[in-house]
């Protein structure tokens, strides 16, 4: 049971510094009531035309045992984000944060939860 709490404890804290530095918030402001967006599986944020991604709307929740900040970084089921486009044009958004590349350019893709919002710019290419 140790074994899996400390793996459990390590990866928290991977999860918590990764999305910090891949939605340039820092580590504090995670657990502050923010959500971000990140790109499923690794994937990059560049494009090309007919390609598609899932976006994932995360937010830092404070939970019992994760060391002194007791921060956590949770997935937010897509049903409940309110998903949208700076430019349908270029990408379009499905209700499953799944976004497709409609045509070369960029545009911001915004997720809306709980009254927080949060963006991501998606570049498309040939």
């Amino acid at each position: 049971m140790r074994v899996r709490s400390w793996y459990a404890l390590a990866a928290a804290s991977i999860a918590i510094v990764g999305a910090a530095c891949n939605s340039s918030l820092s580590p504090n402001s995670v657990c502050g009531g923010s959500i971000f967006l990140v790109v499923a599986n690794g994937k990059s944020s560049t494009l090309a035309v007919g390609d598609s991604v899932t976006l994932l709307a995360q937010q830092g929740v404070l939970g019992p045992g994760v060391g002194s900040a007791g921060c956590m970084i949770q997935n937010i089921p897509s049903s409940s984000v309110a998903w949208g486009t700076s430019d349908s044009t270029v990408v379009i958004v499905g209700s499953d944060g799944t976004a497709h590349a409609v045509a070369a350019g960029t545009a911001d893709v915004t997720a809306t939860h709980g009254g927080l919002n949060a963006r991501l710019a998606l570049k498309v290419v040939q």
